[in-house]
């Protein structure tokens, strides 16, 4: 099943869905900062500057999307209203794209739990690099705490959503780190601590070393993030942390 195929229907229904909480007032500080933002667009735009207005309301369009529409037009004037406008319009259809893909691969992942967990692995393994390019872990983990939230949350929904983080997170490690994310598993896999302990210097002895101290404290960084993470792994991942510091590093190698 490929990914336009999944569009067609979900598994779940409408229990499904990007997070669209209601946006608050924008607040006295946020305000200023929106103004202060216009201000220097303006000043770029009266020195003819017109590319390095765009590049600074792009880079700090956060700061104008706090506000709403009305509110933006009350802090500028022309030129800088139209610029604003216009690299608004482009960042939000930027961010309905990523929320499009991101609603696309949820269903792409949903209709291939349905067939077998070997073609769940497959369907994420084939959109890895989407994956990637939309940040779909994060958005994984809005919608776990938007069905934590809800007044009834389907206890179903919410073991998929975290099943499916798992494999993405996964799957995500391997793209980033990639041979350093498959020798840490390969070392982790090791029940004997002396032994793991052997094969975690053995991998941190070789070309792929310094993948593997990345991987391995970004795996430590988002378990300890996480509520209820395997106290176990928590702690065999630290005690490789401990022996990557105490094992001097052979830069001709790294």
């Amino acid at each position: 099943m490929t990914r336009c195929e999944a569009k067609k229907g979900m598994f779940f229904g409408d229990d499904i869905q990007i997070n669209k909480a209601a946006r608050p007032p924008a607040t006295t500080e946020a305000m200023a900062a929106a103004r202060a933002v216009l201000v220097d667009a303006g000043a770029l735009l009266a020195a003819d500057d017109a590319a390095g207005a765009a590049r600074l309301l792009t880079r700090r369009a956060a700061d104008l999307l706090a506000c709403d529409g009305a509110q933006l037009d009350a802090l500028c004037e022309e030129p800088v209203r139209t610029v604003a406008r216009a690299v608004l319009e482009a960042v939000a259809e930027e961010a309905a794209a990523v929320e499009a893909t991101r609603r696309d691969l949820l269903q792409f992942f949903v209709g291939a739990a349905r067939n077998s967990s070997d073609a769940l692995d497959a369907a994420v393994a084939e959109e890895a690099e989407t994956i990637v390019a939309v940040a779909f872990v994060d958005f994984l983990d809005a919608e776990v705490e938007r069905v934590v939230g809800a007044e009834d949350p389907s206890q179903e929904l919410l073991d998929f959503l975290r099943a499916l983080r798992e494999r993405v997170a996964n799957e995500v490690e391997k793209q980033v780190f990639g041979a350093g994310a498959e020798a840490l598993k390969r070392v982790l896999a090791i029940g004997d601590a002396d032994l793991r302990r052997i094969a975690f210097i053995q991998a941190i002895d070789g070309p792929a070393r310094l993948d593997v101290l990345a991987c391995l404290e970004e795996t430590r960084r988002d378990l300890k993030a996480r509520d209820g993470a395997p106290a176990d792994v928590v702690a065999a991942l630290d005690g490789l942390a401990a022996v990557a510091a105490a094992t001097p590093i052979d830069v001709d190698a790294a």
